[in-house]
């Protein structure tokens, strides 16, 4: 298996960036990807055919004197909708190559436990896009990773997602692990 490090480096990849909303066609692009998570989150609707990947950044951010900042703060919920706007316009466009699609939403957690249900880092914002989600007529699940207190030099994967194409569908991937 190629790493989602060497995947992101390859020039087949589209690399969707943080605040970024893209689609690939598979037989155009096999994979497109994310790096950079450190908090952010991650929406993928995958079919056989073709994904969108959607980075959202928590915002409001999070400062050193407050840490975990509010939840239903407007600047964010309106950042939230605008992001999954642009997801909707997508899929709207291009429904035809995303039937039966699998939906994910990867979000962080301070303490991710066997990916047990936790308490995403801004839980306002992840309800939000579940919920638009599914007025889409899609069924998300949610996945867990735990927000990393520093950046692993020795893991190239942190902070990645991934689909690519798989020969029976696609094949999705947090920090090189299929999920």
């Amino acid at each position: 298996m190629v790493s989602s490090h060497q995947l992101i480096r390859n020039r087949a990849t589209l690399v969707v960036p943080m605040s970024g909303v893209d689609f690939i066609l598979f037989n155009a692009v096999p994979v497109i990807g994310t790096q950079g998570l450190g908090g952010c989150t991650v929406v993928i609707i995958a079919s056989s055919q073709g994904a969108i990947l959607a980075h959202i950044a928590p915002l409001p951010l999070p400062t050193l004197s407050d840490p975990k900042p509010l939840d239903r703060d407007p600047v964010g919920d309106q950042y939230v909708e605008s992001m999954m706007s642009q997801v909707d316009d997508l899929y709207t466009l291009y429904r035809n190559w995303l039937q039966s699609a699998t939906v994910r939403i990867i979000c962080a957690t301070r303490c991710a436990h066997n990916n047990q249900r936790a308490d995403p880092e801004l839980s306002h914002h992840v309800a939000m896009m579940e919920s638009h989600l599914q007025s889409m007529g899609l069924r998300p699940r949610r996945i867990y990773y735990t927000i990393p207190v520093v950046r692993d030099v020795n893991r190239p994967t942190q902070g990645t997602a991934f689909v690519e194409a798989g020969p029976d569908g696609p094949i999705i991937y947090h920090e090189n692990v299929r999920i």
